[in-house]
């Protein structure tokens, strides 16, 4: 059945319009019965899940929940996943997914996002500094356990927005309030600790030239 969906996929992504049309109709009960049991997280990726789910992207721009979970095979997520605008819960527990691609941040409609791991102190997923910018969130399941979810999340987009304030001021060569800047230094590197969540922002935004910060709690 795997081997048969891969080769469905592959089909359509190749052929020319009228025979797509075709394809579509003789198979689409396959695909239809594949993206559903995405919804659910009961299917099996092949041995190329990253090149399978670029193949399959233009497949579930109607999708509301993507479940990858327990997926280990899967390192990545294609940076077209922000073709799929009608997601509300996005679920990548246990994968081997330790980068999420900017692109995620675009998927506006995301109420929950899952990125739950098997807890190991020096593994870390590295996310977008934009995630706080999914103004729809409302639960965030973060590697080690930690779900950030009413006060705590609310609190963790207050911090991002301080922390645009002092980057955008920084850029511009303005100056910003070293308090400020210490507190959220001080948060983020309490959130990395805690949840196994480490935030990427542009190079140029890094506090990585703070003598007094060895480690910024900001993946540069």
């Amino acid at each position: 059945m795997k081997t048969k969906l891969l080769v469905i996929v592959s089909l359509l992504t190749v052929v020319s319009f009228a025979e797509k049309e075709v394809l579509k109709k003789e198979t689409s009960e396959d695909v239809q019965n594949l993206i559903s049991r995405m919804e659910t997280g009961e299917f099996n990726l092949p041995d190329n899940p990253q090149d399978f789910l670029k193949q399959m992207i233009p497949f579930m721009r109607d999708m509301k929940k993507l479940d990858l979970s327990s997926k280990q095979l899967l390192t990545e997520l294609p940076e077209t996943i922000d073709q799929l605008g009608k997601l509300t819960s996005l679920h990548l527990n246990y994968t081997g997914i330790r980068f999420l691609p900017k692109s995620v941040t675009s998927l506006k409609n995301i109420e929950v996002l899952e990125l739950k791991q098997i807890y190991d102190a020096n593994r870390f997923i590295v996310v977008p500094f934009d995630i706080c910018k999914m103004y729809k969130l409302l639960v965030l399941k973060t590697p080690r356990g930690v779900v950030f979810e009413g006060e705590t999340l609310k609190t963790l987009k207050e911090y991002c927005k301080k922390a645009h304030n002092i980057f955008s001021a920084k850029e511009a060569g303005k100056s910003f309030s070293e308090k400020d800047k210490g507190d959220v230094i001080a948060y983020f590197a309490q959130v990395e600790l805690l949840s196994g969540l480490s935030f990427t922002v542009n190079p140029s935004f890094c506090f990585s030239d703070d003598p007094k910060v060895k480690n910024p709690p900001f993946y540069c």
